[in-house]
């Protein structure tokens, strides 16, 4: 192997792992254009500390990739605890520490990249770091406000996850930056996708490097500048991130590449499942979805954690909570057609009781029962 190849082989590996996309069990994620997303559940025979891997569209016509994670976190009027029973995905949810505190006790409250610290303790980690400041700003009200309007506040910040029209605002903006940032995209890859593979094979680095060099650094300043642009607008409140991004981009040309996932990835921090799957993904998918959804509602898989009594109140109480508010504000069509694809349901799951017309329990993998 020549040095040309091999860099070309490192270059080729590099952006390629830059399409990999890190997801917490119990997530999933949607790549493509409105109403027509599919679908991509991350797969656990490849987890890893940085969760489990999903491959975004690696040549053009790029596309938006989101992740959608359920919150961290329950809380009721008393208590917040580091657990969520639900699970938006075939592979059930992460393991969770459980850790139970008094609201009326807890002091200091920050976040701290992707994690939430309490009193100076780490105490839970969310899937970004949006979702992460959103908690702090939640919790914080609740620590705040008297007992008795706590449970409003709860259901306010449910009710406003599950609102439809946030999700079309929120995408609309997206689309309007990832427009801008597209044909900038499409002329860096043309030049490090195509362009730079031909001339390092054919002329060599020696005899095209002075032609190859200008092209890839116009492109990656386009490319950059635009980002760091969209990047303030969709997420104002990650300064740090968007300097690192910067960073990065501006040496190492693969990451720039992919610069549309990261804009995207976590844009719909904060959305419900539902009406993020109502809008982006394709009737047969939502519904597929949604009905999976709605029966970890129903039988949620048994805690593998050691919850105490408190915590499985609190527990309860946002299950109960959600399952009232996702009958109630989601679209009913999609919710007739998500119950339909579960029926018939004559047999059952001997783990986490689900209810299904299948052999085998697509959460618990066990054989199901009649």
């Amino acid at each position: 192997m020549t040095a040309d190849q091999g860099f070309l082989l490192v270059w080729s590996l590099f952006y390629l792992w830059q399409c990999c996309h890190w997801l917490r069990p119990g997530s999933f994620a949607l790549i493509g254009d409105r109403g027509a997303c599919r679908l991509r559940q991350p797969d656990p025979q490849f987890e890893s500390r940085l969760g489990s891997p999903v491959v975004g569209r690696i040549l053009p016509p790029f596309r938006a990739l989101h992740s959608v994670t359920p919150c961290p976190i329950s809380v009721d009027q008393d208590h917040v605890v580091a657990f969520q029973e639900r699970c938006w995905s075939f592979h059930g949810r992460p393991r969770q520490s459980g850790r139970t505190l008094a609201l009326d006790r807890i002091g200091k409250i920050e976040a701290d990249g992707h994690r939430v610290k309490v009193d100076g303790e780490p105490f839970v980690e969310a899937a970004d770091e949006t979702a992460a400041l959103d908690l702090v700003d939640l919790l914080g009200d609740l620590i705040d406000a008297p007992r008795e309007e706590r449970a409003r506040l709860i259901e306010e910040a449910l009710a406003g996850a599950l609102d439809p029209d946030r999700v079309d605002r929120r995408l609309t903006e997206i689309e309007a930056e990832f427009g801008a940032l597209r044909w900038r995209l499409y002329l860096l890859f043309a030049v490090g996708g195509l362009l730079l593979p031909l001339a390092l094979l054919g002329a060599g680095a020696a005899g095209s490097w002075i032609l190859l060099l200008p092209l890839l650094l116009l492109g990656n300043l386009l490319v950059v500048s635009r980002f760091v642009v969209a990047h303030a607008r969709l997420h104002p409140e990650l300064r740090a991130e968007r300097l690192q991004r910067l960073v990065v981009m501006t040496l190492f040309v693969p990451e720039t590449m992919r610069a549309h996932d990261y804009l995207t990835r976590f844009a719909l921090s904060g959305c419900h499942a539902l009406p993020v799957l109502a809008r982006l993904a394709g009737a047969d998918d939502a519904a597929r979805q949604v009905g999976l959804i709605l029966r970890d509602l129903r039988h949620p898989i048994p805690p593998i954690e050691d919850l105490g009594a408190a915590a499985r109140r609190v527990v309860d109480f946002m299950r109960e909570l959600e399952t009232r508010l996702v009958l109630e504000r989601a679209d009913p069509e999609l919710l007739a057609r998500a119950l339909a694809l579960g029926a018939p349901a004559d047999r059952h799951c001997p783990r986490c009781q689900a209810e299904t017309g299948a052999a085998i329990c697509d959460t618990c993998r066990l054989a199901t029962v009649a």
